[in-house]
């Protein structure tokens, strides 16, 4: 009976392994999409021509989803513009900002 359990947590061990590894190369490959945005974070954008994104440029850009991007504003990271109550934006200087400060 022993046996088998010590088995059954061998198995789940390997496959946690396989996970985690997994996730290192997912983890390279957003690495590897940040250094190749360092581009935009070197585009100086003035003030007054500030261009407005929505919800998914900025997905698009930071390589996150809805949820991830909504903590990041919960946490006050990154802030939106409220348009109307359904409506959201935010700056190319926030967001620009925020990537400077996470590299």
């Amino acid at each position: 009976m022993l046996n088998l359990a010590i088995g059954k947590l061998s198995d789940e061990v390997d496959t946690l392994k396989r996970q985690v590894t997994e996730l290192l190369s997912e983890v390279k490959i957003l690495k590897s999409n940040i250094s190749s945005e360092q581009e935009i974070k070197e585009v100086k954008v003035e003030s007054n021509n500030d261009i407005l994104l929505d919800t998914k440029e900025v997905m698009k850009i930071l390589g996150v989803c809805y949820n991830s991007l909504y903590k990041l504003v919960r946490e006050g990271l990154i802030k939106p513009i409220k348009i109307n109550q359904k409506r959201v934006r935010f700056t190319k200087i926030s967001i620009l900002k925020y990537i400077q400060s996470v590299s």
